[in-house]
């Protein structure tokens, strides 16, 4: 059997949740979600939720953005500690 690849979806809406039950349906992937509406995270019960954007970003290996496009630019700016992170954990990884 060979690794699973480590995919986080940011977003439960239409858009991420058809990109997470794309992905597990087939077996290679290991799909985490994290989405800031609490219903959505309860809705995804067939994968892993994680409890905030930096779990989430820590656990993936390729993490898809799946918000609104009117969203993305506060959403980075929230988020810019977490990204900095992962940069830095795959730059000592190499």
């Amino acid at each position: 059997m060979s690794r699973k690849i480590k995919v986080g979806i940011i977003g439960f809406g239409n858009m991420g949740g058809s990109c997470a039950s794309a992905l597990k349906k087939r077996s290679r992937y290991k799909v985490f979600i994290y989405d800031t509406d609490q219903e959505k995270r309860r809705k995804a019960k067939n994968f892993f939720v994680t409890k905030d954007i930096a779990q989430l970003i820590a656990a993936a290996e390729i993490v898809i953005l799946a918000i609104k496009p009117q969203d993305i630019g506060n959403f980075l700016a929230q988020n810019k500690r977490s990204e900095e992170r992962r940069v830095g954990k795959e730059c000592r990884s190499r």
